[in-house]
């Protein structure tokens, strides 16, 4: 790159200062014309000189002589350049996929020559970027299970040498993301304008897949398993296909069907007839000229239970949320629902005593607008050591539970909240929205998806009457639902305590919100199912010991991260923080997992192709081993990729437009990149050097003075 200096000297004190010079140079000249005793005339000249430079330096110090010089340089600016080869970019549109058009583009000579002036950092991606050259892109091929934008546009950024002088990132893509988090806020946080250009079609190209396969979450033997299974096909209308189910080798059921384009459902009914987990598969064979085949097949889980799981219902006394928690309940043929209400100071209308051995009989328990009765003393002593021994407890407030202020010990110490003093309800409308812990949380995981549908569904329910004023989660519990105003109070909270486990309704008259839902475009179900939902996670039994290790799901689609939590216990059952937890599928493949305080540990395994997997967990402190686990998950054949191969221009134009970038289509790249006008800079940095106020203009006319001294000393001289 060209450089240049520029110099220029000025003064900030007065020029009558540098008009001395000439003289001082006439008088040192004349101190030395003669000399006694006489020197050589070089020992002579080298006075004058020392004399002369040292008055000189003086009087250009008070005269502040400043010298200026600047630096200039001709930088050529970084791009940055992202080209998506996932397995969604081998979608053929007219003649050719979408990944040859853009190989096309980017390694023609215009191109090439359109960025000629600036240095490119040019990577390739589908989950994670890898170096590419673009004069090699017809040798590429595309490939990976998934597409994470913002994983590609953070870690692209990183690579780059030198960041301030980036002019851009030019991100060319089909759209497609379908694996990590939103890549706007990736993009807007990331301080760089991001030029993307768009290729591919909305409209999806032919195709048959299954895209959502439920279950009841729980069966029972001899009784009906219900399989429900959305599919879409676009190109094949009118074409009749084979649905099929199979468990292992076998083909369970089949059903015919004529596809139209767009979405169609299928249910299957099953009686299953061995207890324990079971996988299914569905499966439409593929057909001739399909772009993703692997799309065509689905795996589902569901647990076949011996028998009903059973739940004590236990009321503070008649109301209508024990009404509606206990009818909502019953309408699911998979519990087996018994309702105990007090009467007064434990005493109950059924005439029957509340005891351990009455409690260790229920799957769960759930506990309904308490008073002191139920929370305090004995009774309350009942609950706590049935929840640390290894049962399941949903308490839903009310106004016998908020009205005392504090809870009784016993209670509050079992609680996934902890309260602060003077804790008190607060009336007040409260809207509702699903908490960052729920989204991932099964409880409200499984609801939202059962209304399919990625958008909020509590958002979309009546406000409740009030909230807990004080409440703040404990530190490894999560927010299943909170309250949409400032300060975000926690609505519905689940966590562990000891063996068992616990979720925490604080608030009132949750009725409400199934009455109100109740009329027209209203989702009653919402609340309704997670009470359901509720029981059956708490009935869920974890093993005994001091290590816990789990999967979130028994099934992974290829592409996905498989996300692993962890529980560690000490010798007392309490939460053990410190603790290294690490999990192996063989020799080589381990896993370390992070600690999240409070005893609990988290891991997240990328990267792993399909198959079934069996896992072995080791968890020591120190040198100590503690204990150790092991389970199974699959993943299966089906891609996160091939959920979706339509193009989607909409979100490449989110992440320019947030990001302070442009969007254009493939067929226009020649105006993204003169938006993002990649050109040569002149970039100058100034420099100044000014005699008066720094020491060394004086020091060095001091050496210069103490120099001449010296000489005349040693020549004898006056």
């Amino acid at each position: 790159m060209a450089e240049w200096l520029d110099f220029q000297i000025h003064l900030e004190g007065h020029w009558l200062w540098l008009g001395l010079i000439p003289l001082s140079l006439a008088a040192a000249y004349y101190c030395y014309r003669h000399t006694l005793p006489a020197v050589t005339p070089p020992v002579r000249w080298t006075l004058i000189a020392l004399r002369s430079l040292a008055m000189a330096l003086l009087l250009a110090v008070l005269a502040e002589v400043v010298v200026d010089w600047w630096n200039k340089q001709v930088v050529h600016p970084w791009v940055l350049v992202l080209v998506d080869t996932s397995t969604s970019m081998g979608v053929v549109g007219e003649g050719q996929s979408r990944f040859s058009d853009v190989a096309t583009v980017l390694s023609s000579a215009e191109f090439a020559q359109a960025l000629s002036s600036a240095r490119l950092s040019v990577w390739g991606f589908a989950e994670t970027p890898y170096a590419l050259a673009l004069d090699t892109l017809s040798q590429v091929g595309v490939a990976g299970q998934a597409t994470d934008l913002a994983r590609v546009l953070g870690k692209g950024l990183e690579q780059v040498a030198d960041r301030d002088q980036l002019a851009g990132v030019l991100l060319v893509s089909d759209g497609a993301h379908n694996l990590g988090e939103d890549p706007g806020r990736v993009a807007a946080e990331g301080g760089v304008p991001v030029y993307t250009v768009g290729v591919g079609s909305i409209q999806p190209p032919p195709d048959v897949r299954i895209a959502r396969v439920s279950a009841t979450e729980a069966g029972y033997l001899g009784r009906p398993l219900r399989l429900e299974v959305d599919l879409d096909s676009w190109g094949y209308a009118g074409r009749e296909v084979k649905v099929l189910l199979a468990e292992g080798g076998q083909v369970l059921d089949q059903r015919s069907l004529v596809l139209v384009d767009g979405p169609q459902n299928i249910v299957f009914e099953l009686r299953p007839t061995v207890a324990g987990p079971h996988i299914y598969r569905l499966e439409v064979p593929p057909l001739e000229g399909e772009v993703a085949p692997d799309n065509n097949a689905a795996l589902v889980f569901a647990q076949v239970l011996q028998e009903r799981l059973k739940v004590l219902v236990v009321g503070g006394g008649p109301s209508l949320d024990l009404a509606f928690v206990r009818r909502s309940l019953e309408a699911d043929s998979t519990l087996a629902v018994e309702c105990w209400v007090e009467e007064q100071n434990g005493r109950f209308y059924q005439e029957k005593q509340l005891s351990s051995e009455v409690l260790a009989a229920a799957d769960a328990v759930v506990l309904v607008d308490p008073g002191v009765g139920l929370m305090a003393g004995a009774t309350g002593q009942l609950f706590s050591q049935y929840v640390r021994q290894g049962g399941g407890l949903l308490l839903v407030g009310g106004a016998r539970t908020w009205q005392g202020g504090a809870l009784p010990p016993d209670l509050a110490e079992i609680l996934p909240v902890e309260l602060a003093l003077g804790a008190g309800f607060v009336a007040q409308d409260v809207p509702l929205s699903m908490g960052l812990e729920g989204r991932e949380h099964p409880v409200v995981r499984l609801v939202q998806e059962k209304e399919g549908t990625t958008a909020d569904p509590w958002a979309q329910l009546p406000p409740l009457p009030g909230y807990l004023e004080g409440a703040h989660r404990r530190e490894g519990a999560a927010v299943l639902v909170e309250g949409s105003i400032q300060g975000k109070p926690p609505l519905l909270v689940a966590g562990g305590v000891g063996r068992g486990k616990v979720i925490a309704a604080l608030s009132g008259s949750f009725w409400r919100l199934d009455l109100v839902s109740s009329g027209a475009g209203g989702r009653p179900q919402t609340i309704r199912r997670f009470w359901q939902n509720a029981v059956k996670w708490l009935a869920m039994k974890t093993p005994a010991g001091r290590v816990r290790v789990w999967t979130e799901r028994p099934i992974y689609r290829s592409g996905e991260g498989v996300v692993f939590s962890a529980q560690v216990f000490d010798e007392l059952l309490r939460p053990q923080s410190g603790a290294a937890v690490e999990v192996s599928l063989g020799k080589d493949q381990r896993l370390q997992f992070q600690d999240q305080g409070r005893g609990e540990y988290r891991g997240l395994w990328r990267g792993l192709g399909p198959g079934e997997y069996t896992w072995h967990a080791q968890v020591q402190a120190g040198q100590v081993p503690i204990g150790t686990d092991e389970g199974q998950f699959v993943v299966e054949q089906r891609t996160v990729e091939s959920a979706d191969l339509k193009a989607n221009p909409a979100l490449l134009e989110e992440i320019a437009r947030l990001s302070g970038g442009q969007y254009q289509p493939l067929a226009e790249w020649r105006q993204a990149l003169e938006q993002l006008a990649a050109r040569p800079r002149l970039v100058q940095q100034h420099h100044a050097l000014a005699l008066w106020g720094p020491a060394w203009p004086l020091v060095l006319a001091m050496v210069l003075l103490a120099v001449e001294w010296v000489l005349r000393k040693r020549f004898g001289m006056l």
